[in-house]
């Protein structure tokens, strides 16, 4: 009796430190850099999160925030805790430093440019001690821009959520083995939201997806 108490007490106080969901400004990033002058996006699975996590697929970088947060911050501590605080926080605020944004919903993705890190070596990484949410991602893999989109163009949306396979060509040669075979419906969303919507997308002169990449399917499909 004690105990559940005690279970109560504490789910008040982290509903009172973070708030109602509805105050809550939540933020991501997705991470991209040159290699051979082509756009590669940093993606990550979802496999080091566990049974509650594992099936959301590949994915950028965030999460959400507590009321006092900013959405910049929470993709600033999301996309440095989820790297398995590879770099310093003042490494990663650099990156963020004039990188674009788009916000649908509650939702800010920002798109910051970053020096290539290996990504056998984020996936090889242990998590530190201190690294609160290092432990929720992996594999890692830089994935051309050029593939995630022709990707997004095969995209289906189901009962409000997207439902994108990675190509089995692509996830053979790009995404480890025993890897998840789907992209994660939230990164989806706001990726298609931002290229629909954004001025100035980032991606704009590699962006070679329809205006709307996403076909409707119902359960008979």
């Amino acid at each position: 009796m004690v105990q559940k108490s005690w279970i109560a007490i504490l789910a008040v106080i982290a509903l009172t430190m973070c708030g109602v969901s509805e105050a809550r400004e939540n933020g991501g990033v997705i991470y991209y850099t040159l290699i051979e002058g082509q756009v590669h996006v940093l993606l990550a699975d979802h496999k080091g999160g566990g049974a509650k996590h594992s099936q959301r697929g590949w994915a950028g970088f965030g999460g959400r925030g507590c009321a006092s947060d900013t959405a910049e911050t929470v993709a600033k501590r999301e996309g440095g805790e989820e790297l398995k605080c590879i770099l310093s926080n003042a490494e990663i605020s650099a990156t963020f430093q004039n990188a674009p944004s788009h916000k649908k919903g509650n939702f800010t993705t920002y798109f910051a440019k970053l020096d290539f890190i290996d990504s056998s070596i984020l996936t090889l990484r242990k998590n530190p001690g201190d690294c609160s949410g290092g432990g929720e991602r992996g594999p890692y893999a830089w994935v051309a821009w050029e593939t995630l989109n022709q990707d997004i163009n095969a995209a289906k949306l189901h009962a409000g959520k997207y439902q994108l396979t990675i190509k089995r060509d692509n996830s053979e040669r790009i995404y480890p083995v025993r890897s998840s075979s789907v992209y994660y419906n939230e990164f989806i969303s706001a990726l298609i939201g931002a290229m629909e919507n954004m001025q100035g997308f980032p991606f704009q002169k590699f962006h070679i997806a329809s205006k709307s990449p996403v076909r409707e399917i119902h359960s008979k499909d």
